[in-house]
């Protein structure tokens, strides 16, 4: 699997992203508004760097 797409932006979006991110998979967030979307990316990528391998 190379790419997924995660709807929500909230804490379990966030996780279930992370998640991914971490595993080394392209992933497309999806939220009611893109500005949402976008403001959750700093969250995704510490939540993905505290994973360890």
């Amino acid at each position: 699997m190379s790419q997924v797409v995660v709807m929500g932006t909230g804490t379990v979006g966030i996780g279930i992203a992370a998640g991914f991110l971490a595993r080394g998979t392209n992933i497309i967030i999806l939220g009611r508004h893109s500005q949402k979307a976008m403001a959750c990316l700093d969250s995704i990528q510490s939540s993905a760097q505290s994973i360890p391998p």
